[in-house]
């Protein structure tokens, strides 16, 4: 005859107090584990929100000058990206060392060198003069169309001499593929090679950058057309300011980003100032 299993009553009274005894002290050891996990899990939201907005400062601050601007909800921000700058001669010995700004040009020399361009043909980029910005028509390179614009058309090629083919040592010759008449001139005599437009926009919770779409009259989200790359997900709150320059004060650029995950939520912002001297 087989005796059945159990335990006493002594036995479970010991359990008891043992799991008391125990209970308090997986409390103190599960709590700076949850600290741990929870704080890990900021230092990743707060790292890729200061990489979103570095990366969004660093363009920006290489953009058009007054090429930069929001849409209504202030939730996308875009800008022409201009990828080099540099000074064309007003005066010279001949008309093909001079920008004739109001009248058709092919080629001219610029003071110095563009310093972030290889010479040569410069697949895909566009020259800007005197880009005054939206609202601002004639001087709007969002509106830039035909032969007589603040931006010469795509289908104009640039072709950026070596480094002293200009008139004198210190000094480089552009030449255009087709004549293109720069409508205002810069007081600055300052010109730019851009290569289009970029936008970062927010929406649902992605923040999303777009390039390689081309020009539209008004911002648009998404663009149509060129590609797309995301910046940064899990994005529950993102705002776009832009406070426009004077002649006394550069252009200000307010970000707010809001990452979210697992309970844990960063907000980070980041103000650019931007050269809006043309």
């Amino acid at each position: 005859m087989r005796r059945s299993a159990g335990f006493t009553l002594v036995e479970l009274v010991m359990v008891i107090v043992i799991i008391a005894i125990l209970l308090p002290l997986a409390v103190v050891i599960i709590k700076p584990i949850e600290g741990y996990i929870a704080l890990d899990r900021r230092a990743e939201l707060t790292d890729a929100a200061d990489s979103a907005l570095r990366l969004m400062a660093r363009e920006i601050r290489a953009a058009l000058p007054n090429s930069v601007r929001v849409n209504a909800t202030n939730d996308a921000i875009e800008f022409i990206n201009a990828t080099d700058a540099g000074r064309y001669r007003l005066n010279g010995a001949t008309a093909n060392e001079v920008l004739n700004i109001g009248g058709p040009d092919t080629e001219f020399d610029i003071v110095g060198s563009f310093s972030q361009t290889t010479p040569g043909v410069q697949a895909g980029a566009r020259l800007v003069v005197y880009n005054l910005g939206p609202g601002q028509a004639p001087y709007d390179a969002y509106l830039a169309a035909g032969t007589s614009a603040v931006m010469t058309p795509s289908t104009t090629s640039i072709t950026v001499g070596a480094a002293g083919s200009g008139a004198n040592a210190n000094e480089q010759h552009i030449t255009l593929g087709a004549a293109h008449t720069f409508t205002g001139g810069s007081t600055r005599q300052r010109i730019f090679l851009v290569d289009g437009a970029i936008t970062y926009a927010c929406a649902g919770t992605t923040l999303t950058r777009y390039s390689g779409y081309g020009f539209n009259a008004a911002i648009t989200v998404p663009p149509v057309g060129g590609s797309s790359a995301t910046t940064a997900t899990s994005a529950t709150g993102c705002t776009f300011t832009y406070a426009a320059g004077t002649p006394t004060r550069a252009g200000l650029v307010t970000i707010s980003l809001t990452l979210s995950s697992g309970g844990e939520t960063v907000t980070m912002f980041r103000q650019v100032r931007v050269d809006n001297a043309s």
